[in-house]
């Protein structure tokens, strides 16, 4: 029995034996032992069932500009000028402005995350003018945006890589539809663009974009699936003949791809400042200075 138990335990040992790893130059014919990397891949897909619902054709572009090439709904096209360290005489780069309050359908941008929470690790960007071409050609990028009233038209927020982003809500419950509060006027792999009325136009109403996201591998899906057919036949202004994805307020939408996304809002076809403290980021303005941002030059 004595011998048997030594057995046991020395073919045991041998079983669960450390391998040694091979080294260059020390691995050769029957001696190299390849053994499968292990790997944790980030998801792609949040586990949010998302759904469709009737978008309202808008722009009067007839032959109708695909959204990809609608610098108003794509923003990869525009892009963003990074100004965090540019010396260009402004002393107001720095944190939030306050700006007043416009109204309560604004999106909050604190909501973007889970739990919501103030701004940090800010930076500062210029979104790009457009040279409109005849539709249904794409037109090109101008230079930065020149606007004394709202110099910034971008903000960088600090994420964590990986953390889910979700779509903000506003501070009133105003529903495209029952239990939805916006829809999806473009998206690819790492932008999505949120509109928060049923209208297909950034030229009505809010327009959410947002940057380095890795968007919902099922809601990209969705998108695209939706993305063709009668949304680009020209119709009229009014016509309900396509479908878009709908979203609900506090949805998760994707992931952070860094340590930041940044982030552009508009108001009727309007690049605003996205540091307006109280418009944005109503509830978290610890560092909203008292006056107002017209009066900041």
């Amino acid at each position: 029995m004595k011998l048997q138990l030594t057995s046991l335990i020395l073919g045991l040992s041998l079983i669960l034996a450390p391998v040694q790893p091979a080294f260059a130059g020390s691995c050769t014919g029957s001696n190299c032992v390849f053994l499968p990397s292990v790997m944790n891949p980030r998801p792609t897909a949040t586990g949010a069932s998302y759904h469709q619902g009737v978008a309202i054709q808008w722009d009067t572009d007839n032959p109708v500009r695909a959204a990809g090439s609608h610098a108003d709904k794509n923003l990869g096209l525009r892009g963003l000028v990074d100004v965090t360290d540019n010396n260009l005489g402004y002393s107001y780069y720095k944190g939030l402005l306050n700006y007043g309050q416009d109204d309560n359908k604004a999106p909050q941008l604190p909501y973007l995350f889970n739990p919501a929470r103030g701004a940090s690790g800010l930076r500062y960007y210029r979104t790009r003018d457009w040279n409109w071409a005849a539709s249904p050609a794409t037109g090109s990028a101008g230079g930065v945006i020149q606007r004394v009233q709202y110099p910034i038209t971008g903000l960088g927020l600090a994420t964590t890589p990986g953390e889910l982003i979700y779509a903000p809500r506003t501070l009133t419950d105003n529903p495209i539809a029952s239990g939805y509060h916006m829809l999806v006027m473009y998206a690819d792999e790492s932008n999505i663009t949120l509109k928060y009325t049923a209208e297909d136009s950034a030229s009505t109403g809010y327009t959410l974009h947002i940057r380095g996201i890795q968007v919902d591998s099922n809601l990209l899906a969705l998108y695209r699936s939706l993305d063709g057919g009668n949304r680009y036949v020209y119709t009229g202004r009014g016509a309900r003949t396509y479908n878009l994805p709908y979203i609900s307020a506090g949805q998760p939408i994707g992931f952070a791809q860094g340590s930041s996304i940044q982030v552009a809002i508009a108001d009727t076809g309007t690049f605003l400042d996205p540091r307006s403290c109280m418009e944005f980021w109503v509830g978290y303005t610890g560092n909203c200075p008292a006056r107002n941002g017209n009066d900041i030059r």
